[in-house]
């Protein structure tokens, strides 16, 4: 592991800044439909390099378009969810949608970690990003809405708001997963060598 940074403080650090920047680009609208992903896997690609474990550029490169498809699929998990049958405009009906949409979204990023990263290779990671993404997706759904429909704020400060709740919640969860890589983990025939 890179010690120059803790993972504990520097992943919520880097998912905050890049909810306030999803926040800020969703106010654009050509670069809401896919910025925020690609911020989030970028803060996320960053975090793991700096602190966890250095990674090739293209290992950064697939979490940063996992991420960006992983938005754009939690977009449209949040379309078809509201379409189920049970659901309508209420706000229980939102957060259930905003979970599907998070945990849809954070699972696909979890996935991406997992096949990228051998010290994040654990179903424990899959499990508890998912879970996260679920819950600061519902969330992101009431806090967006009450501030939305309840404050003199309104929109853009709902996104503003929103985006850095769910980004700092999931980035939060996923160095907690993290374990020792050892050589023997590395290159499994090594063993014969020492």
């Amino acid at each position: 592991m890179n010690n120059a940074s803790s993972p504990i403080l520097l992943f919520p650090a880097s998912g905050f800044v890049a909810g306030l920047c999803s926040g800020l680009m969703v106010i654009l609208p050509p670069l809401g439909v896919v910025a925020p992903g690609i911020i989030f896997g970028v803060a996320v690609a960053y975090a793991v390099h700096t602190s966890i474990t250095p990674m090739p550029s293209r290992a950064r490169g697939v979490i940063v378009a996992t991420s960006t498809a992983a938005y754009l699929v939690a977009i449209i998990a949040s379309l078809l969810s509201m379409r189920l049958p049970g659901f309508d405009n209420g706000l229980a009906s939102g957060a259930c949608a905003g979970a599907i949409a998070g945990g849809t979204g954070a699972f696909m990023v979890a996935i991406a970690l997992v096949l990228s990263v051998e010290a994040l290779r654990s179903f424990a990671t899959i499990i508890a990003v998912s879970a996260a993404g679920a819950i600061f997706g519902s969330l992101f759904v009431i806090v967006g809405v009450y501030i939305s429909d309840h404050t003199t704020g309104g929109h853009p400060l709902d996104d503003i708001v929103s985006f850095p709740l769910w980004q700092t919640g999931v980035a939060l969860v996923i160095p907690w997963f993290r374990r020792r890589v050892t050589i023997q983990d590395l290159t499994p025939a090594a063993s014969e060598y020492v």
